[in-house]
């Protein structure tokens, strides 16, 4: 069920990978909760966050947070939170995968329903790997939603 929001501003160096779309039982103000309660990350998404940091909280109510440690680790930014047209985006700014953009768009069906579409934009115009690419991340969110909105 694709979620019927303007499509945010993306660079043209950005090419879009893959689209995950879910709907949860959960009202989406749980979600946005969720998203700013940065400290859960290593908790609940393990299988994304090995330890993280507040870096600094942004003017939009976004915060920026790293995984650590080892050689792949990333710095993320949650960026672009916009809860008038019920998105947020967060940027890899550092490490595997510097450049991507992945945007959450919400829609609220009910109290306790909320329609998601997850848009993964990367860095990468080459289909041969731009596909493998989006099927790496769209997989990844799967996992991330299964196990936390049972």
């Amino acid at each position: 069920m694709p979620v019927d929001r303007a499509e945010p501003e993306i660079p043209a160096s950005r090419a879009l990978a893959a689209t995950y779309t879910r709907e949860v039982r959960v009202g989406i103000d749980r979600i946005w909760e969720n998203l700013l309660d940065w400290e859960h990350l290593p908790a609940l998404h393990e299988i994304f966050f090995d330890d993280v940091a507040l870096l600094e909280i942004c003017s939009s109510g976004g915060s920026s947070s790293r995984k650590h440690p080892g050689p792949r680790a990333r710095e993320w930014l949650w960026s672009c939170v916009d809860r008038a047209n019920a998105r947020y985006c967060a940027c890899t700014l550092a490490g595997d995968g510097t450049g991507t953009e992945i945007w959450t768009l919400l829609k609220a069906l009910g109290l306790q329903r909320t329609a998601i579409e997850v848009c993964f934009y990367l860095p990468e115009h080459r289909p041969e790997r731009l596909t493998p690419l989006g099927e790496k991340y769209r997989s990844g969110y799967v996992r991330l939603w299964t196990r936390t909105r049972r």
